[in-house]
């Protein structure tokens, strides 16, 4: 028999903001799905390593590079102060993007300094990430679902619905797990954000060297052409 991971959603029509929370998934990688069409596409999965390091990313077919960028938090749900430079592509993969629990972040064969979650005392937003075109994205059939496979919902509880004028993009937060309370942002200062949004909690507790935590992930989709690239913001710390 299939059993599905237990979430509870909570829809709140008058602020269009749906949030799934999740239990702790422990090490296995949730795929998220959304609905494009008359499909369920995979758009990203992720997973949460022992010592608390966070591997998430798209899972579009490969189709070259990535660009990642590296900035600071604008205080308006995104960052400012872009560096960036293209992610190189394996064959038969995708770029790789890793945010290890010190902090360390590896983009292919490069590495950069962010937030570490071990440290972190209030939610921080860490990432930004825009996403290609679904078309680009394995198809996921109903008959081949997967226990960890998550359909996100919009804000009506109907799934998440993606449209060829209405690129998807995303914010992750981490922060501390306190007493089983976790603390939810929402997104109030971007215009598309405010016109619907869907934030995904997913705990991570007993951690190796790290303090309990989640991480949030918060989607909405913005007016425009959808990107060529895979693009990627990490929150830069130091030099």
């Amino acid at each position: 028999m299939t059993t599905y991971v237990p979430i509870e959603l909570l829809t709140m029509l008058d602020r269009k903001f749906a949030l799934l929370l999740l239990p702790d998934p422990a090490r296995r990688t949730l795929r998220l799905l959304f609905r494009y069409k008359d499909d369920f596409r995979a758009m990203c999965w992720l997973q949460i390593g022992s010592d608390g390091s966070l591997y998430l990313k798209g899972r579009r077919k490969p189709a070259g590079p990535a660009i990642h960028a590296e900035g600071v938090a604008d205080g308006r749900g995104g960052m400012s102060d872009l560096r960036w430079a293209e992610i190189e592509t394996t064959t038969g993969q995708n770029p790789k993007i890793s945010h290890h629990a010190s902090g360390i972040v590896t983009t292919g064969s490069t590495r950069s300094k962010s937030v570490s979650p071990r440290d972190v005392t209030a939610s921080t937003l860490f990432r930004v990430m825009d996403y290609t075109h679904p078309s680009r994205f394995d198809v996921i059939e109903p008959k081949k679902f997967r226990e960890t496979d998550i359909i996100v919902p919009w804000f009506d509880g109907e799934p998440y619905e993606l449209f060829d004028d209405q690129p998807l993009t995303s914010r992750v937060w981490v922060a501390p797990l306190r007493d089983g309370a976790a603390q939810v942002p929402y997104i109030d200062d971007i215009e598309d954000a405010r016109k619907g949004q869907t934030g995904i909690v997913v705990p991570a507790k007993g951690l190796k060297g790290c303090q309990d935590l989640t991480y949030q992930i918060q989607f909405f989709s913005q007016a425009g052409a959808w990107p060529d690239h895979d693009w990627t913001a990490t929150l830069m710390v130091g030099e």
